[in-house]
């Protein structure tokens, strides 16, 4: 193939012209997003049963439920949840699962579960768990000439709410690559109508009589189709209400002293509806609305397409102020460019390296050529195999850079000595390509062998790093076809006039070329390559100088493996923007909520270098948004803000810098960095358990937000209907509970299309909010046998604590304890402290039945630990194969793989010395350094076999192999450095996701090579030798044996 090439010059120009072209067309429409598309196999069913209490949704819906899909396929955990009117069942299944199949399973073992569920629940809805579920963007809207601080007047909040709901919403929704579109705050109007209950007892009707009017009255439709001369008219019946006099005057009941209209025992009224959330920003109301995108669209493409649509609505709503307070898209901007500028000064190292090395600009031309030749055509291959541009796939592509031209510097070195030795230029550069053909594919399929089992092995690993896999794997695959084809052809036609390579006389240097030459006498001629080939000599020969060298690597080996950093999952995002969660009682109305959300928000605006804060406030909880001017005012804003929080009494809250990795994998307690499950049968004693916990956990100094999912209670009055008394006075339960419910809340039977926006229509019993616990029992109820009476005639009434939510993990009662850290703490650090002897829970004292589980980051950062070590260790076999393929030996591998774990020292020491811990990315570097240090042992021994096949003598081998090869080892390893660093050095936005990838490799690298350029040569030694000494006598045996 090499000579074909050589000898058809524009055949191959032009064959790799078409790729690089086609290649390049194809950018352009790759999905650019921050990180690929994670296909996680969970399915969520959620079912509504309206106005039932916790228990109630667990006994009837959620336990029946779980009874028939537990036996789904595949099925790894089920886990449900039971609130107010809700269950919702979450479902983890294997990896490997069909997830499109399992839903038709799971929809036919709900389909089974119908005849045991209740008559009033809503159709379950089986939803897909997506990273794609988190906003993209995050808008608000707020009033302009307003107040700039504190509520909004009621005809403004109502304005700007109906503008967003009803105009703004649907033109965002229609944005290309938007799935969906949430609103939270701002207020709402409705229809209120308040009945009279003594009118209403004296026409001895009902409530339900008032809503189902309502309801039947408001409907238009298609009545069918008449002919009439030829044609089809179509009949409809008009009903729907247009204004409230219309509401006003339905007849509710025709009587024979005449018709019962709605007015005549209720009044029609527009009012505010009741808030459940606030919204604001920078202290002032606004309403916030929450972008979603498309499952596999494009980030950047749908972000720009909603800021699009803003900036023509802007023109539409001049009243309106629009503020972006998150845009994905901008995060995914500055991590790109941050990762391209640290991919460009790694292209200028890595050209700095081979002008050092190769000596001549046009060799280092021909060998950087090779980076776009090579990364270029990657844009059909992500294509074909659905790769997006994310932020794996680039890191993949910069740390490639260095690799590609690796096999294209080595090639050109070594065409250079093939000339020098008297052979013709072309004639060179075949001989030298074919010379080091098996030992650079063997190079290269060592590095495609740690990628392989990372594709192989399922799970969120392989979902993570696919990217970066492919990158590298297709980016190292195609540099080898370009080594052996184009890179020969034009080293064939480098300067063949008496100035060429190797021609015995060369015109006067330029000044860069002579300034090069005497750096490179000087440093590596004349100073380094001596100094290694007279210590390689000392130690082959020297046997104390080789015990030496052995003891230290042991004694350094041991060094980490008990100086392990501590461990987490996924690094934390830096980022100039964090989160203020505040956590109140249980029992906090919004009202209380939101006036300690504003004192919070004070105080965070006067935060040095704050530039814009947002809230959105429920009862008891509340979540502010802290934007920076930029990133270093970040932690110490995090530190004085926490300090002034403390001070608020029955306050708890935890702050988290914002990360832009999506929470995924991340077990029962998806969202938290640590989730404890406490499981048992009885809730007093997981109560007890859950609450000693919570104590042992506020102990430590690295945890932060500590809930207990069953102090989630709240105060309540529970209403114990009698049956046989309600039989009297002719009422079921549910009649009765209806009724209650709306004299308190209301009742929403039906729609009214007001100012172009829908409001709702609400029946309420009237006066039902300003009643006290106390009155409870004397509200007034209709019963169709005695009239008007108290609920206290046929029901008792008793006060409550109703626990919010009841959990379940497979089929088993438990209760969740989750946290989060204090910045600068580490997952691996908190969890040695809880769990194992002596630890904080081991230690409580558990009656049988009862345990723990650890789970949340801690859960997702174990299995993906266990399935990198599984990776890690498959990788390790099949570039054994490689290698032994190449060398025909058993043993020779074996010495060359010494280097490895050299490689793992130096990438555990440099996470160490630079207090950096151990998370999947730097296990992605070590699982890496699997194939990349075997590189240059490759290298050396390949050398060491030929000159041994032409007599060499061992030890003259070894050195010659040391002198030989030390340049394009040093080459080879300094290309690939200078693209590891720049990125263990970063700092920026994303630049975190990929330093401690940086760090390991570069570590890993130096200390692997350094040790390699002895150790592998000493350990190379030792074998032959003791294998010619045991062929010796074995030939002696032999001659013994003739004789």
């Amino acid at each position: 193939m090499t000579k074909f090439c050589v000898e058809r010059p524009v055949f191959t120009s032009m064959l790799f012209a078409g790729l690089v072209f086609l290649g390049s067309l194809n950018w352009g429409g790759l999905p650019v997003n921050l990180f690929p598309e994670i296909n996680q196999p969970s399915l969520c069913v959620i079912t509504k049963l309206t106005d039932a209490s916790p228990e109630e949704v667990e006994s009837r819906v959620t336990r029946p439920l779980e009874e028939e899909l537990c036996v789904v396929k595949q099925l790894k955990k089920i886990y449900s949840v039971s609130e107010n009117g809700v269950s919702t069942i979450v479902m983890d299944f294997d990896w490997a699962a069909k997830m499109d199949v399992t839903g038709l399973d799971v929809r036919e073992k709900i389909d089974r579960a119908r005849r045991k569920l209740p008559a009033g629940i809503e159709e379950p809805q089986v939803e897909k768990y997506s990273p794609a579920s988190w906003p993209i963007m995050v808008i608000h809207f707020s009033g302009k000439g307003g107040p700039r601080a504190g509520a909004l007047p009621a005809d403004q909040a109502h304005a700007l709410y109906a503008a967003v709901q009803a105009r703004i919403k649907p033109v965002i929704e229609r944005s290309k690559g938007v799935a969906l579109v949430q609103l939270s705050g701002g207020s709402e109007r409705e229809v209120r109508v308040a009945i009279d209950r003594a009118r209403l007892g004296a026409r001895r009707m009902s409530v339900d009589e008032i809503t189902a009017a309502l309801e039947q009255e408001n409907v238009s439709g298609r009545g069918g189709v008449i002919k009439e001369g030829g044609k089809d008219l179509v009949v409809r019946t008009v009903g729907e209400f247009k204004t409230i006099p219309e509401i006003e005057n339905i007849v509710i009941r025709s009587a024979s002293e005449g018709a019962v209209r709605l007015k005549d025992v209720a009044v029609v009224a527009e009012a505010d509806k009741a808030r459940d959330n606030y919204a604001r920003l920078n202290g002032m109301e606004s309403v916030q609305m929450s972008v979603f995108k498309e499952t596999e669209g494009n980030t950047v493409q749908a972000c720009e397409g909603v800021v699009s649509t803003l900036e023509n609505l802007r023109q539409l709503f001049p009243d309106v102020e629009f503020t972006v307070t998150f845009d994905q898209s901008v995060h995914i901007g500055k991590a790109m460019d941050m990762l391209k500028g640290n991919a460009l000064g790694g292209a200028v190292l890595c050209g700095l390296t081979l002008f050092f090395f190769l000596g001549r600009v046009s060799s280092t031309s021909i060998a950087l050529f090779a980076m776009p030749l090579s990364i270029l055509p990657l844009s059909m291959l992500f294509k074909f195999f659905g790769v997006s541009l994310n932020i794996f796939s680039l890191t993949g592509i910069a740390l490639g850079l260095g690799m590609v031209v690796d096999n294209a510097s080595i090639i050109l070195e070594n065409v250079g000595k093939h000339v020098q030795e008297g052979r013709l230029v072309r004639e060179a550069a075949v001989s030298a390509t074919t010379e080091l053909s098996g030992a650079m594919m063997a190079s290269t399929l060592t590095i495609l062998a740690v990628f392989v089992p990372v594709l192989m092995v399922p799970g969120l690993v392989a979902q993570l790093f696919s990217s970066i896999s492919y990158a590298i794997s297709f980016s190292m695959a195609i540099s080898l076809l370009v080594s052996f084809t184009i890179v020969p052809m034009l080293a064939a036609r480098q300067d063949l006039s008496p100035a060429g390579l190797g021609q015995p006389e060369r015109p006067k240097p330029s000044r860069l070329v002579a300034l090069r030459d005497r750096f490179y006498n000087k440093s590596f001629k004349n100073f380094l390559l001596p100094g290694y080939i007279r210590l390689l000599k000392k130690t082959i020969t020297d046997p104390m100088t080789g015990m030496y060298w052995l003891a230290g690597c042991v004694v350094l080996f041991a060094l980490g493996l008990f100086s392990l950093p501590e461990m987490e999952f996924l690094p934390k995002g830096r980022s100039e923007s964090f989160y203020v969660n505040l956590l109140l009682p249980p029992d906090t109305s919004l009202g209380e909520t939101d006036r300690i959300a504003a004192q919070v928000e004070r105080l965070a605006g006067k935060l040095d270098g704050v530039k814009t804060f947002a809230s959105d406030i429920t009862a008891s909880k509340a979540r502010i948004l802290v934007v920076m001017k930029n990133a270093s005012y970040a932690d110490p804003s995090i530190r004085q803000l926490g300090k002034e929080l403390a001070l608020i009494p029955s306050l708890d809250f935890f702050m988290e810098k914002i990360s832009p990795l999506p929470n995924i994998g991340l077990g029962g307690g998806r969202g938290s960095d640590l989730a404890i499950k406490v499981i048992g049968d009885d809730p007093a004693r997981l109560f007890a358990y859950s609450r000693e916990i919570k104590k042992r956990l506020l102990s430590l100094g690295d945890i932060q937000g500590v809930k207990v999912a069953l102090e989630e209670q709240v105060p309540g009055i529970l209403i114990k209907i009698d049956p046989e008394r309600a039989a009297r006075f002719g009422l079921t339960a549910e009649a009765l509970a209806s009724d209650i419910k709306t004299i308190l809340s209301g009742k929403v039977p039906t729609r009214l299309h007001l100012d172009a926006s829908d409001v709702d229509i609400r029946v309420t019993g009237g006066g039902g909010e300003a009643l006290s616990a106390d009155q409870i029992g004397e509200l007034v109820v209709w019963s169709p046998v005695a009239g008007n009476i108290k609920v206290k005639d046929v029901a008792s009434l008793e006060r409550d604590m109703a626990p919010l939510k009841m959990e379940r993990e497979e089929r088993q009662r438990i209760t969740t304890i989750t946290a989060n850290l204090a910045p600068g703490g580490t997952l691996g650090q908190v969890v040695k402290k809880l769990s194992g002897p002596g630890g904080l829970l081991d230690t409580i004292g558990w009656e049988p039945g009862y345990t723990y589980v650890i789970g949340g980051a801690n859960e997702s950062m174990r299995d993906s630990f266990r399935e990198m070590f599984k990776a890690l260790a498959i990788g390790l076999v099949l570039v054994y194969m490689v290698m032994a393929a190449q060398f025909e030996s058993f043993f020779q591998p074996l010495i060359i793989m010494v280097s490895v774990p050299l490689g793992f020292l130096g990438a555990i020491l440099g996470l160490r010395l630079l207090g950096a811990p151990l998370n999947i990315m730097g296990l992605l570097g070590i699982l890496m350094l699997g194939g990349v240090t075997v590189g240059s042992a490759i290298i050396m021994i390949d050398y060491i076999n030929i000159l041994r096949a032409r007599g060499v003598d061992l030890h003259e081998a070894v050195v010659e192999a040391g002198r030989s090869t030390l340049s394009p080892i040093l080459n080879t390893v300094g290309t690939t450095l200078a693209d590891a660093i720049p990125l263990g050095l970063a700092i920026g936005v994303g630049s975190e996701l990929y330093r401690d990838l940086g760090i390991t490799i570069t570590a890993g690298l130096l200390v692997s090579t350094f040790l390699t350029l002895f150790v592998v040569p000493l350990l190379y030694c030792r074998v032959e030798a003791a294998a010619d000494t045991i062929k010796l006598l074995k030939l002696k045996l032999m001659l013994r044996a003739a004789r």
